[in-house]
């Protein structure tokens, strides 16, 4: 990079960094993908709508339908908008027409229902029109589209007002089946949690704006399943944080989803919406909306897709208003997989039109089933046919079917399954289902297979638990936590626990799936209410919905908490000592139980229950003054104990059977409230004079020999207590290719032909030892491992019963080769005086070069110094050369 280029970098930095964080605004993309198979297409523009599978709600009606018709038999129920209306609606009978949700009157609302399901494992697509517009100054409620579970009636909206026909709002529930809601909100409070929306809704799953009121105008939010009025909670929204007092959230919209006070052509207020729930594994929510103004579509949410979805959709779109108000209309509804169906698309799911299922299904309940099949190919086909493993028949309203999305192109069957004993036993009902139909053209089609598993216990339980440490006094605050268990079959959702006096009572989630668990947590600041009635007392409950719509209820767990004055407590501890720990049967001990009041205040009439242990004889027993001590019974009672006072009971027994006593002292009441519990109990125990513990050690010197020389083994036995041993023995072979040299027991005697270490009685603390002189006869590593193997006692400690040893035999070192007689000189024979050695040239004894008498060490260093006189030269060469180029 230049200089320049280096300063321009900087600068455009510097420009940025200036300017402040940059707010991402949502981009444009493309067209929402095509490729899938279309499943519903109206328009809403004509006189009529041929499909009676769209059913309106209040308000609702044709503006395209000439005033005072009637639909046709067989066509929508949907009527004609009357005449009158305000004045920004269609007129009544002009095609091509709209689907009129509401006018522009105050507190009107109607809805339209698709009520034939929607195979959902290829994904969602939905793209329609909606026009807000013509209202008073301030906008209606907005137009909220929703998807249901496909196995519910869907004969029903939610709330009106800002929850949008999808949500709860106080007492009146939210659709059933609710899966997901998305808010075209222009008034601004499908985003807030006011009005009870997102009741009983998990952390992390809350609007940030928890009072009712237009805060989040012209607005996107979606909200995730829920079940009457819990759930149905806040997902995620086109906002900014929101901001002031009271709070505002400022949209991110690129555009706005309504028309500005006084429009009244419904063409300026058109705004295409796409909403796409893609398919799983990992299924998202995408929002797109084309604002009609050159931009094209515009992306502006992206979620993650809410748990549990369904196996088939149903929708629906409401709007009303208030003092505010707006005309809502809705056209060109297009309803289409993200993935291409098959020819013939079958979908078994269980039937959640009528009553639901109990949560405990038992032998004789019936299940009732839907299979769904949609013909999604080019031709009409006939002679549709459903068969299930299970249960027969399977009925079909219609057996003939138009290509997709032709009125009639889905059909829903039915058949029921009786439970028996044999599934009851199995812990569930799996049943798979399968369709064959003949098209006009070409061969038979197959669909499936579809299986559907039916868990037939669902149930959780819930344990309410306070875990602020006591006392719990006046103004304290107790902390409690709520843990929900799914203890059935079926992942659990929309999971409310509930205590009507715990305020800030909170979830992390609101889905449980089986074997797992939810912990809530809650809290209660104590009253002078309380420390009146001596204790607080609570019960919560609990509650969720199966994937087919049972209610599953946990049995109320409660929870009570003693409330004391913040002067009126004690903190007793006992203790219990033994002495001695260890005797002879028929001996006696002595257990002392020590009572401790730590305070801060006095205990009066303390109770401590120590039975008499079993296995012993009562001799005698000293209470301290002032106490007394009941044998028959074995309760001491302490009438009085002052703070930081101690007083003792001595229990003197004799040890009757050869085996541990144990005696266990523990305080069972005092007028005082006691804020530590964990050292209201304590025991001592005395054993009978029938274990120890030997101890068994081992180690070899040397360590490391050559064959023919000799190594020690040393062996010990260490009686570490607590009672002394007899008839003790230890096993201890010499190992192959080693010889037994001699033994040398310093108690008992060695068998050399058996190993055995016979040492007999060793008392506490005594140590045993055993020298074995063995000589190497073979060359390896020889292990020398010595065991216990006899004694009358039980041995306490089995993990030091054992030692080994190992000592490592070299073969012999080769003895050196004679050096060759040197041959005779033809000279006289030398002076007998001896010659001395060359200067320079030390003896040597190691081997020489052949034919040279020159020592082999020699020649090796004589090597290296040519090699290092050859390398200096050539260093010095180099230097040289070097010198003559510079």
């Amino acid at each position: 990079m230049t200089g320049r280029m280096r300063t321009a970098v900087r600068g455009l930095v510097a420009l940025l960094l200036a300017a402040g964080p940059v707010v991402a605004v949502p981009q444009a993309v493309a067209d929402p993908a095509t490729g899938g198979t279309v499943i519903v297409d109206e328009t809403f523009q004509g006189s009529s709508v041929p499909d009676p599978s769209w059913e309106p709600l209040g308000d609702t009606c044709l503006t395209g339908a000439p005033a005072g018709s009637t639909p046709a038999p067989g066509d929508a129920p949907i009527p004609s908008c009357p005449t009158g209306g305000t004045p920004a609606a269609p007129v009544p009978g002009v095609v091509p027409g709209y689907l009129q949700l509401n006018d522009s009157a105050g507190f009107v609302g109607g809805s339209v229902l698709y009520r034939r399901p929607v195979p959902a494992s290829a994904g969602l697509s939905v793209t329609f029109e909606q026009y807000q517009y013509g209202g008073n100054q301030q906008p209606g409620d907005g137009i909220g589209f929703y998807l249901v579970d496909g196995s519910t009636p869907l004969d029903s909206k939610g709330a009106d007002g800002g929850s949008l026909g999808y949500a709860q709002r106080n007492l009146s529930p939210g659709v059933v089946g609710g899966y997901l809601g998305v808010g075209l909100d222009m008034y601004g409070n499908f985003y807030n949690d006011g009005e009870n929306r997102g009741a009983d809704c998990p952390t992390g799953q809350q609007s940030p704006v928890k009072v009712d009121g237009p805060v989040a105008p012209n607005v996107i939010t979606l909200r995730g399943p829920g079940a009457g009025i819990s759930g149905y909670c806040y997902l995620a929204s086109t906002t900014r944080p929101p901001a002031g007092d009271p709070p505002r959230a400022a949209t991110t919209l690129p555009g706005s989803l309504g028309t500005p006070f006084g429009t009244t052509d419904p063409a300026e207020a058109k705004r295409t919406v796409n909403v796409q729930i893609t398919p799983a594994p990992s299924p998202r929510v995408i929002v797109q909306v084309d604002f009609q103004d050159g931009t094209g579509w515009h992306q502006v949410l992206d979620e993650p897709a809410p748990a549990g979805l369904p196996s088939t959709y149903k929708f629906g779109f409401s709007a009303s208003t208030g003092g505010s108000t707006d005309v809502h209309l809705i056209r060109n509804v297009n309803a289409s997989s993200i993935l291409p169906l098959g020819a013939l698309d079958l979908v078994k799911q269980v039937d959640r039109t009528g009553p639901p299922l109990p949560a405990v299904i038992t032998a004789g309940t019936v299940v009732p089933y839907q299979y769904v099949v949609t013909n999604a190919g080019v031709v009409p086909v006939s002679s549709l046919a459903v068969t299930d493993d299970r249960l027969a028949p399977v009925s079909c309203p219609s057996t003939t079917l138009p290509p997709a999305p032709a009125p009639g192109s889905t059909v829903v069957c039915t058949g029921s399954y009786t439970v028996t004993d044999a599934d009851v036993a199995a812990g569930k009902v799996v049943n798979t289902a399968n369709a064959t139909a003949t098209p006009d053209i070409g061969d038979q089609l197959h669909a499936g297979p579809s299986t559907v598993t039916v868990p037939l216990v669902s149930s959780m339980t819930l344990d309410k638990e306070a875990v602020t440490p006591a006392p719990h006094t006046v103004g304290q605050v107790v902390d409690y936590t709520f843990t929900v268990t799914n203890t059935g079959g079926s992942t659990l959702s929309t999971v409310v626990v509930r205590d009507p006096l715990i305020t800030d009572l909170a979830c992390p989630a609101s889905v449980v799936e089986p074997g797992g668990s939810l912990v809530c947590t809650g809290s209660h600041t104590v009253t002078a209410d309380d420390l009146a009635a001596g204790s607080f007392t609570n019960t919560a409950t609990a509650e969720a919905v199966s994937p087919i719509g049972q209610s599953v209820t946990a049995d109320p767990s409660t929870a009570t908490i003693p409330v004391v004055s913040a002067d009126d407590f004690a903190d007793l501890g006992v203790t219990v000592t033994a002495d001695p720990t260890v005797l002879p049967v028929g001996s006696t001990t002595t257990f002392t139980v020590t009572l401790h009041n730590y305070g801060p205040h006095g205990a009066t009439n303390a109770v401590v229950a120590n039975p008499v242990p079993a296995g012993t004889t009562l001799l005698t027993a000293t209470p301290a003054a002032g106490t007394a001590y009941d044998p028959a019974t074995g309760t001491w009672t302490v009438p009085a104990l002052a703070p930081d006072g101690t007083v003792q009971l001595t229990l003197l027994v004799r040890l009757d059977a050869a085996a541990p006593a144990t005696d266990t002292a523990t305080i069972t009441s005092a007028d005082q409230y006691d804020p530590v519990k964990g050292n209201n109990t304590a025991n001592a125990t005395v054993r009978p004079l029938n274990e120890t513990d030997i101890a068994i050690g081992k180690s070899a010197d040397p360590a490391r020999q050559t064959v023919g020389g000799q190594t020690v083994f040393t062996v010990t036995a260490t009686n570490n207590g607590p009672a002394p041993a007899t008839g003790l023995a230890v096993t201890d072979p010499v190992p192959a290719g080693l010889e037994l040299v001699r033994a040398e027991p310093d108690t008992g005697s060695y068998a050399a032909a058996t190993g055995v270490w016979t040492i007999g009685d060793l008392a506490v603390g005594g140590r045993a030892r055993l020298l074995l002189t063995v000589r190497a006869a073979e060359p390896g590593a020889r292990t020398n491992t010595a065991d216990l193997t006899a004694l009358d006692q039980r041995d306490t400690d089995p993990s030091n019963n054992s030692a080994s040893a190992t000592v490592t035999v070299d073969a012999p070192s080769p003895s050196p080769s004679p050096s060759p007689s040197p041959s005779p000189s033809p000279s006289p024979s030398p002076s007998p005086s001896p010659r001395p050695e060359p200067t320079g040239h030390p003896h040597h004894h190691g081997p020489e070069l052949p034919g040279t008498g020159v020592p082999a060490a020699y020649a090796g260093a004589g090597a290296v110094a040519v090699l290092l006189l050859i390398g200096g030269g050539v260093l010095v060469a180099a230097r040289r050369a070097r010198g003559r180029r510079s």
